[in-house]
């Protein structure tokens, strides 16, 4: 007799097996789960990573193209302009949607056998390759003026399109700057020279001041004497009569009136060559590089000295100087520079005004003044005065409004350098066209200095 099977036992068993699997899968299940969530989360920390890299690059590649001085533009095999840096835009003066969209040709002198866009050269491609890394080339600003340019370009293709990009240099910059350097030195190397003649100019008028002053006071001396002689003698008709031969009456009385008035005129003459000698000697050779207090009126008598030449034909200066005698701490040769720059300036808008509309003797201002944080000096004339559109371009290197070899553009700019860089002040301008400008420079009193070596 066969023993019987319980079916509940099978059936227990065959849940049991199930439920084994089931765990075993589960498990399966869960370990790959975590394994891939591991990788997931991997891969999370791989992207998060990759992209702030991204970001980073972008960052730098927008931070070089926002802030590097070249010109960098994209261009299509067509020649449009697509895309444009902020040094692009200044070097060429345009804004910068005015700039993309426009014809690369109409920024270049170009050769239109060689450069002219065309689908089969597309467009300057010689220019990227390793035979022809650089090309020189003219440049056209928006003005009109000419710009002497360096290109180097890259070409290459974005989802098939042909795009070059092109690294513009401004080598006229840079050779306008070698040549106002080397300009610089040798008017270093004059007012060295000025120094040195003026050094010993003072040495033989200082003769001649203590001479003339000796002179003067020996003629009262013999004035004192003769009055008594004549008083003692007049009665005496032989001594009338020798002194009427030796002198005539006349003749003596003009000596006696004249020859002071000329001792006087001569001393003031040597006096004031001795003002002018002291003043080139202080402009020429400004001394220390160093910070020092110094009386802003002091300051403002050396550059009137030294510029008197340039105003007196052409305008009457006034100085309404400050009484409280202000003090700054300045470098004082180029806060002189920085007066005698804007003195010479107004005398030539006074006189360009004389030559255009015949105008009369022109007057300068010069003013002094200042509180406990700050002192100011102003310069104003009577000149031509200065364009609206001009103002905000008016300290740039190399912009003048002055006639052809009557300016070099470089004036307005050191002595922005000097104020703004070197001096942490500033700068204001009040300008009406056909009447006048007033340059007013305020310096704070105790400027932080400057790191940078100033020449």
């Amino acid at each position: 007799m066969h023993p019987t099977t319980d079916p509940t036992s099978d059936e227990a068993a065959l849940y049991k097996r199930m439920f084994a699997r089931e765990r075993a899968a589960r498990i399966e299940a869960e370990r790959l789960l975590e394994q891939k969530s591991l990788a997931l989360y991997d891969t999370n920390l791989e992207l998060i990573d990759a992209l702030a890299m991204q970001r980073r690059e972008a960052f730098y590649q927008t931070t070089i193209l926002e802030t590097v001085k070249d010109g960098i533009l994209t261009i299509a095999a067509d020649g449009i302009i697509q895309t444009a840096n902020p040094g692009a835009c200044h070097l060429f003066g345009y804004d910068h949607a005015d700039l993309l969209g426009m014809v690369v040709e109409d920024l270049l002198s170009l050769d239109a056998t060689k450069t002219r866009p065309t689908a089969d050269n597309h467009f300057l491609a010689d220019l990227c390759t390793t035979q022809h890394p650089v090309l020189e080339a003219i440049g056209k600003s928006a003005e009109g003026n000419k710009l002497t340019l360096e290109l180097s370009a890259s070409y290459g293709q974005i989802e098939d399109e042909a795009l070059i990009t092109w690294v513009v240099h401004d080598v006229g910059f840079i050779d306008a700057i070698k040549r106002q350097s080397n300009l610089s030195q040798r008017l270093e190397g004059i007012g060295e020279l000025a120094a040195g003649i003026a050094h010993e100019i003072n040495t033989p008028i200082q003769f001649v001041i203590e001479n003339t002053k000796f002179i003067g006071e020996a003629y009262a001396a013999v004035h004192r004497g003769l009055d008594i002689y004549q008083s003692q003698l007049a009665d005496d008709p032989t001594i009338r009569q020798a002194l009427q031969t030796a002198c005539p009456a006349d003749e003596l009385a003009f000596y006696l009136d004249e020859v002071p008035a000329a001792v006087e005129e001569t001393k003031a003459g040597a006096a004031r060559i001795g003002e002018i000698v002291t003043a080139i000697k202080e402009f020429s050779h400004p001394g220390t590089e160093a910070m020092t207090s110094i009386s802003l009126n002091d300051l403002v008598s050396t550059a009137v000295t030294v510029t008197n030449n340039n105003c007196k034909y052409v305008a009457t200066v006034h100085c309404e100087l400050d009484g409280s005698q202000p003090t700054v701490s300045c470098l004082r040769g180029q806060i002189t520079q920085v007066m005698v720059n804007l003195i010479v300036n107004a005398a030539d808008a006074i006189a360009e005004k004389q030559q255009r509309h015949g105008s009369g003797q022109g007057t300068i201002t010069v003013r002094t003044g200042g509180d406990d944080c700050e002192v100011f000096f102003s310069v104003a004339d009577t000149g031509m005065g200065i364009e609206p559109e001009h103002l905000e371009r008016i300290f740039l290197p190399f912009f003048t409004t002055k006639d052809v070899g009557k300016g070099t553009g470089q004036g307005l700019a050191i002595t922005h350098s000097i104020v703004v860089e070197n001096h942490r002040g500033r700068i204001d301008i009040q300008s009406l066209p056909g009447v006048g400008t007033e340059f007013i420079v305020r310096l704070p009193r105790m400027p932080e200095q400057t790191n940078e070596a100033i020449e």
